[in-house]
Parts: structure tokens; C-alpha cells; sequence
């Protein structure tokens, strides 16, 4: 812990702002060290270290540039991909509520700047493929995976409305109706 802050600093929050922060990490290749740290110690460190993993990922989306919110995100699909179980990481309250609203679009970044398209895409897309990979393995029961498959029931949700809203709000406006309009305005003049 660092002097005069009240949450944990370590080799944890370490390694992720270096792999999210350069693209010249591999993130594959990081991932064997950092699950290990996660992994590290007792049940009450592990419970602890996957805290501090989740706060270190949410700080990269809410404060980082485009490069670390895309690499945070990133990070996120390897772990949930590759099946490891952080169900302390996966169900953080603040964390969810950051990925649930770039997914969505409804949140600004620290600066205020609305998430750039690419990012709340590849959000939106990342916690969809999660509520598939969640449901195509039977997990949706697993206490593990509960935070992601109810955001990404959320996410399926909100696109499939505005998709239907999109459609509902084209009907009217067919070019088809003022072909219409022009043939039975020249057969008039006939």
C-alpha cells in the first residue's frame, strides 16, 4: 500500500498500466505473469489483488487514452476468453458500471469527451461475445460470470430497441411514397 492512499498499489497496477499503456506488449504474453500475481497468496490476498485488478482496469477506461482503453478492454476478453474465474473482478460494481456505459454510450470519460465510436463498438461488442460465451458454455448460473451476463443481457437489449427505433422512425420516410406521388401527379396532367 502507498504512503497516504487508502488502496493497494503493487506489482499488480504495475503491470497493467505497462500492457495497456504501449502496444509493444503483448498481452498474451503478459498474461501468464499477471494472472499469476492475481493468483498470489492466500484466499484473503486473492480476493484482494483481483480488487485491485479491477480498479487499476476501470481507472484505464474512465482516465486512460483511446490505446489504454482499447488494451484495457482487451485485457478484460483475454481473461473471460481464457476462462479464468475472477468472480471478485467480474461482479465489481464500478467496473460493470464502466463497461456497461461505454458499451451503451451513456457515460463520458474522465475529460467529459463522450468514448470514441471504435471504443464503445468494440465495448459493446466485447460484452455481447462475453453474454454468448457465458451462455454457450452453461455458465449462466455461475455466481462467476453474473455481473457480465446481466450487463450483457442489458447491451443485447438496448441495441435490439434502438435498431427497432431506427426502423420504426425510416417507415414513413420511403422514397418509394414520393415515386408515388410524382406518377399520379404526371398521370393528373395527362
Amino acid at each position: 500500500m502507498g504512503f497516504l492512499t487508502d488502496h493497494p498499489h503493487t506489482s499488480i497496477t504495475d503491470t497493467i498500466d505497462r500492457v495497456v499503456s504501449s502496444r509493444d506488449y503483448t498481452l498474451e504474453i503478459d498474461l501468464g505473469t499477471l494472472v499469476g500475481l492475481i493468483r498470489d497468496r492466500n484466499e484473503y490476498q486473492y480476493t484482494t489483488n483481483q480488487e485491485e485488478a479491477a480498479r487499476a482496469l476501470r481507472k484505464k477506461l474512465k482516465y486512460g487514452n483511446k490505446v489504454q482503453q482499447s488494451r484495457s478492454l482487451d485485457l478484460i476478453d483475454l481473461f473471460v476468453s481464457q476462462g479464468l474465474k475472477f468472480t471478485v473482478m467480474y461482479n465489481d460494481d464500478k467496473l460493470i458500471e464502466r463497461i456497461g456505459g461505454i458499451a451503451i454510450g451513456n457515460v463520458s470519460d474522465s475529460r467529459g469527451n463522450k468514448y470514441s465510436s471504435k471504443i464503445v463498438q468494440r465495448c459493446a461488442n466485447y460484452v455481447i461475445g462475453w453474454y454468448n460465451y457465458i451462455n454457450s458454455n452453461g455458465l449462466e448460473s455461475s455466481r462467476c460470470y453474473a455481473s457480465f451476463s446481466m450487463l450483457g443481457e442489458k447491451v443485447k437489449r438496448h441495441y435490439s430497441n434502438t435498431k427497432r427505433q431506427r426502423a420504426r422512425s425510416n417507415f414513413m420516410d420511403d422514397g418509394a411514397d414520393e415515386t408515388i406521388y410524382a406518377t399520379s401527379h404526371s398521370n393528373a396532367d395527362q
